[in-house]
């Protein structure tokens, strides 16, 4: 199991979904689920509880926190076959727009 800290409005890509969290209180996390761009589904989940992307692939809400006077943020973990790329979203954004670049300046 991969275990990712996210706070609000942050994400994770597992395969060619993205889950992205919406809001975390104390005791629940509600978590848009989207694919190509579209939210197809939201989840509200406490700790210890999980939803399935796919057939594979699993989210579980590992643990709610706050560390000193900052944001809540929640563990995820992330139960998926070894095939299936997990990134965090800024990761995944990251190296697509490095791709961009570099292909934009192999055209030039």
């Amino acid at each position: 199991m991969l275990v990712l800290s996210r706070k609000t409005n942050e994400g994770i890509y597992v395969g060619d979904f993205l889950v992205t969290i919406t809001e975390i209180n104390d005791e629940t996390v509600v978590m848009a689920v989207s694919k190509e761009g579209k939210t197809s589904v939201s989840y509200s989940k406490k700790k210890n509880e999980s939803f399935s992307l796919t057939e594979n692939s699993t989210i579980v809400v590992i643990e709610i926190r706050r560390t000193g006077n900052g944001p809540l943020k929640v563990r995820l973990g992330v139960e998926a076959p070894k095939e299936t790329p997990v990134y965090r979203k800024e990761v995944l954004e990251a190296i697509r727009r490095n791709e961009t670049a570099l292909e934009e300046s192999q055209d030039t």
